[in-house]
């Protein structure tokens, strides 16, 4: 049966047409469009499953987690007093004189971490006022440097210098045998040292023995690396 002889009724208007295959229910896309619309069944409404971390209300979460209803409860809580909302995340159980211990989130090389901020900067601002960029807040604990304290009266000011100085002088790098990468003892060392100074070997051949370069020897019986070594 050819097209011209097959004939159907569209379902939204009730008029007879000729459909390019029996699939074709609608004379036009148009009819198709009014019929989907007129009888298209309403989704049921979804419900609640979390909870807003600014106002309490109970609201519908998309896709990806949201904390926040709304974008006003969202510069809402941007605008909690941080003297409030930091100092609640603080032991300051050991008293004036002792340690506060962060108990909330921390950095990668275990400091407390505040948003963007490691703790004790933030804590220190918060109690001394704001801070340039190229300033370090040092630790100073009585007993030993304490990465998660954020008592203001155990730190201190000071340039990138200071902090790299007050770590090496606090035992803070690897150094000698203690770092990973060294392939050489004190003993060696001082076996090294020995040898030059007795004038029978050459530091290029002192380098093939120990499996190290010449320019690490040089170094070394110059003094210039493992100075702690007598």
């Amino acid at each position: 049966m050819t097209r011209a002889q097959y004939t159907a009724v569209c379902q939204n208007c009730g008029e007879t047409f000729h459909p390019f295959n029996r699939r074709n229910h609608f004379c036009s896309n148009a009819c198709s469009q009014r019929f989907r619309s007129d009888h298209r069944v309403p989704k049921p409404p979804k419900q609640p499953n979390a909870t807003c971390a600014q106002c309490g209300k109970p609201f519908v979460m998309a896709r990806r987690e949201r904390r926040f209803c709304s974008h006003a409860c969202y510069s809402a809580n941007l605008r909690i007093d941080p003297q409030v909302d930091f100092w609640q995340h603080v032991d300051r159980s050991g008293g004036p004189a002792g340690c506060w211990p962060w108990l909330a989130g921390l950095a990668s090389k275990g400091y407390g971490r505040y948003g963007r901020q490691h703790a004790h900067r933030v804590a220190w601002i918060l109690t001394h006022g704001p801070l340039p960029e190229d300033v370090y807040v040092c630790h100073n604990c009585p007993g030993g440097d304490n990465k998660v304290c954020v008592n203001p009266a155990h730190m201190f000011l000071g340039s990138c210098l200071d902090n790299m100085r007050d770590l090496a002088r606090k035992g803070g790098h690897a150094h000698g045998e203690r770092h990973g990468m060294t392939r050489l003892t004190e003993a060696d060392v001082r076996e090294i040292r020995g040898r030059y100074a007795a004038g029978a070997v050459r530091q290029q051949e002192l380098a093939a023995l120990f499996g190290i370069g010449q320019a690490a020897i040089s170094s070394i019986v110059r003094r210039q690396s493992w100075k702690h070594v007598a």
